[in-house]
């Protein structure tokens, strides 16, 4: 479900609902370990014997971020309560820390005794078996922990540093609602500490001054020992949650950096949206590298899964948006962390968790005659091909796609062949290719295996394309330093309808053997004699293929010339009619044998 507010670093990441509750507290990565399972954490407030949490319908609501920042600006009027209440909230830039603060106005014009309360139902390692809480006299603060899961949470208010009342408890179990109930007489038990299924709740007193203002805060933060999270608590001791607040502020506003485009005669609305979108999208964004898809425990109910996984697909997406804004510190993490992902035959799986390991899939690993398949959609391999075109020229690290004999579709259920998958393919190929030729003419980082990255793309594709009821039609292009005008495709058919199989020999032997065909030929450029020479020996061809569809003219009278190439945004056709199946999946055929050869011969010396 959507989420009201979404703030995080890159490590803590927090949401709060359309009522202000916070509902999602996920660390240490993002995505991953929801501390709260998706349970509410409520505030509540308490003036003069009356008590309202904030998620009842009594409070006017308006939930939004500061401008150009990830701090929230939310105000909120009561008026049963005759108070308004406006409270900013920030995950601290640098560390796994939560502050709140909260300003009260009096709109009743008398001196108000008023009492915040913030609980927390928190699930360390998202489940609530084995949580403890107890109150620490050291820092005067409510301690969660498990195993190696601590949650240190404080306030501040004219009392000074600490939680002023405090409750711990059981919930959830033997009719125990929970210490949020304790808070709505506006006086907490002080139970010291609590183990198995626990919760707790804090407050502080504020005194407000007639028709005046005064404050308080709160704090949550995050450790892996006790010692980190006391830690914390004296850092903020001394500096106070103003410091974290405005330095957060701070951080955030340089960087979304709103100068750094010239706008020209966008409205404002639009370009605070996409300043806004830029810094949402971040806080999905682990620091190692894995981009989310979506971060909320609401699905669970239906589907008993999440969304909190890392696609290749959307993830390489979100990195080119956000290349193209200037934000590749970012999205390098990205990029590393499919690198750390790609499996030994050189493909992509379906999906990731934030930490890396492979996440639950649908794909089956064996098709519906029990042959082996691979449990993958192309386009989650190519489609970080094309995002790390924008980032970098050339991605060293895919080879292939694999061999699958099957494909899944966009909404990832549907097996087949899709124009939309090989729309992304190709342009996939297209960037390995040029990263290919870019070495070839002496470029870095070439391959020193000698293996073809491009080969098993093109074959795969290829036979695939004509497998598939010749749905893609359309030659594909391998640019280089050679240039090779043309492939003598009908010569190849004929070779092949005769039962002579394939011809092995390099398209430039086919020029001299066949000048009468030459039209439908290869016409090579060698490289230079000197760079033949710096090479040492035979110079490499990179070859510009293109194969040329008139090769089925003659049957069906259908294909020929341009009306064999029905175009598309990624240069692929898709033919209209089933007469003309055997010729596309000849010409697919032949095409992928061609660039086959052509690909071992970019890299093969």
């Amino acid at each position: 479900m959507p989420r009201a507010l979404t703030l995080g670093n890159g490590d803590l990441l927090v949401n709060f609902d359309a009522r202000y509750n916070m509902v999602d507290l996920y660390w240490p990565y993002v995505g991953r370990e929801n501390q709260t399972d998706g349970h509410a954490c409520r505030m509540g407030i308490w003036a003069d014997g009356k008590f309202a949490w904030i998620e009842d319908g009594a409070w006017q609501k308006q939930i939004c971020y500061r401008r150009d920042t990830l701090v929230s600006d939310v105000v909120m009027e009561n008026a049963a309560l005759g108070l308004r209440l406006r409270c900013s909230d920030a995950v601290d830039f640098h560390e796994p820390l939560l502050v709140r603060e909260v300003n009260i106005e009096d709109l009743a014009g008398r001196t108000r005794d008023v009492r915040v309360f913030w609980h927390h139902d928190l699930r360390l390692f998202g489940y609530d078996l084995g949580d403890t809480v107890f109150f620490d006299p050291k820092t005067r603060c409510l301690v969660h922990y498990k195993a190696k899961r601590y949650a240190i949470l404080g306030c501040f208010g004219s009392h000074g540093f600490g939680a002023q009342r405090w409750a711990t408890g059981k919930k959830g179990f033997s009719g125990a609602q929970g210490t949020f109930v304790d808070a709505e007489d506006g006086v907490l038990s002080q139970n010291p500490i609590e183990q198995g299924s626990v919760d707790s709740t804090m407050g502080v007193d504020v005194q407000v001054p007639a028709s005046g203002k005064s404050s308080c805060a709160m704090f949550l933060g995050m450790g892996e020992t006790y010692g980190d999270v006391r830690e914390q608590a004296e850092r903020l001791r001394a500096r106070s949650t103003a410091v974290y607040l405005r330095r957060t502020d701070a951080f955030w506003r340089l960087w979304v950096a709103r100068d750094r485009f010239d706008y020209g005669e966008l409205p404002a609305e639009v370009v605070d949206l996409f300043l806004q979108s830029l810094l949402i999208l971040r806080t999905q964004i682990d620091n190692r590298g894995a981009i989310i898809a979506a971060n909320d425990h609401d699905i669970t109910s239906f589907a008993r899964d999440t969304y909190s996984y890392m696609w290749p697909r959307d993830g390489s997406i979100v990195a080119a948006a956000l290349d193209a804004a200037g934000h590749v510190d970012v999205t390098s993490h990205f990029y590393k962390f499919c690198a750390r992902s790609v499996t030994a035959d050189g493909y992509l799986l379906h999906k990731y968790n934030p930490d890396g390991s492979t996440a639950s899939s649908w794909h089956p690993w064996v098709g519906a005659e029990g042959t082996e398949q691979l449990p993958i959609q192309e386009d989650e391999t190519a489609l970080v091909l094309v995002a790390r075109s924008v980032h970098r020229p050339a991605l060293a690290f895919v080879r292939s796609v694999g061999g699958a004999a099957r494909r899944f579709d966009l909404d990832l259920r549907r097996g087949g062949g899709r124009a939309a998958i090989g729309a992304s393919v190709r342009p996939g190929v297209r960037r390995e290719r040029d990263g290919l030729a870019l070495r070839a003419r002496g470029g870095r980082d070439r391959p020193r295996d000698g293996r073809a990255p491009l080969e098993p793309v093109a074959e795969t594709f290829c036979a695939d394309a004509g497998a598939q009821a010749g749905r893609i039609v359309r030659a594909g292009h391998v640019r280089g330093r050679v240039a090779v005008r043309r492939v003598a495709i009908r010569r190849l058919r004929t070779r092949r309808s005769e039962g002579r199989g394939d011809d092995a020999r390099h398209p430039r032997e086919i020029v001299g053997a066949d000048r009468r065909r030459r039209r439908r030929a290869v016409r090579v450029r060698s490289l230079p004699a000197a760079r033949k020479r710096r090479r040492g020996g035979a110079g490499q061809s990179v070859v510009h293929l293109h194969a040329v569809a008139r090769a089925a003219r003659h049957r069906q009278g259908a294909i020929g010339g341009r009306s064999a190439r029905v175009h598309s945004a990624a240069g692929l056709g898709v033919a209209s009619r089933a007469a003309q199946r055997d010729s596309r999946r000849a010409i697919a055929s032949i095409y992928g044998r061609a660039l086959v050869r052509v690909a071992i011969d970019v890299v093969a010396r």
